[in-house]
């Protein structure tokens, strides 16, 4: 039983992980899409 706690836990672990990584990631695109000249009319 302790054997699928451990499991259920890393798995939670990861999938936070993962979730901090994309917002970090997204964050960091639209920091550069500022840095960069943008030549359509929506910027």
């Amino acid at each position: 039983m302790s054997h699928s706690l451990y499991l259920q836990l890393a798995t939670l672990l990861v999938k936070a992980d993962l979730r901090r990584e994309e917002r970090e990631w997204k964050r960091r695109v639209r920091r550069s899409a500022h840095e960069i000249p943008c030549t359509m009319p929506v910027c």
